[in-house]
């Protein structure tokens, strides 16, 4: 397989979790089931934007996670959170349900701490704790 065609196939997760989160967002609100616990829907909004950023980290190659760690964090955040918004815009526009805050403020809570995570446990398995961040440049 080429290079390119290594890269494209690298998108493919990132690409099912966005078609699956747009599926889901796209079901009218009478037919939600209501969470079984108050705070139940920002955990599940935080997983799944957990996920997306996983994948989307997965997306970027190893040598520009490995180049640039802290720019790799930011946009694989940021991206997510676009994709929040996005969401919750097309939200606006399905029966029975409508844009909150809330929802994107847990998407960007799961998509920073899963990327958090992911870095953080590359770093412990070098056996240098930190040092995913510690050689970090602008973001230039």
């Amino acid at each position: 397989m080429s290079n390119k065609a290594a890269q494209l196939f690298r998108m493919v997760p990132a690409l099912l979790v966005m078609a699956a989160i747009f599926f889901l967002s796209a079901i009218p609100g009478g037919r939600v089931q209501l969470p079984l616990f108050p705070g139940a829907d920002k955990i599940a909004h935080a997983v799944v934007y957990g996920l997306l950023a996983l994948t989307v980290l997965f997306a970027f190659s190893l040598e520009w996670r490995r180049r640039w760690p802290l720019r790799s964090l930011v946009l694989t955040v940021f991206f997510s959170l676009l994709y929040g918004i996005s969401d919750e815009l097309h939200q606006a526009f399905v029966p029975g349900r409508s844009p909150d805050f809330f929802d994107l403020a847990a998407d960007g809570c799961g998509a920073l701490l899963f990327s958090g995570l992911w870095f953080w446990r590359r770093a412990a398995e070098r056996k240098e704790p930190g040092r995913a961040f510690s050689s970090c440049q602008s973001l230039d």
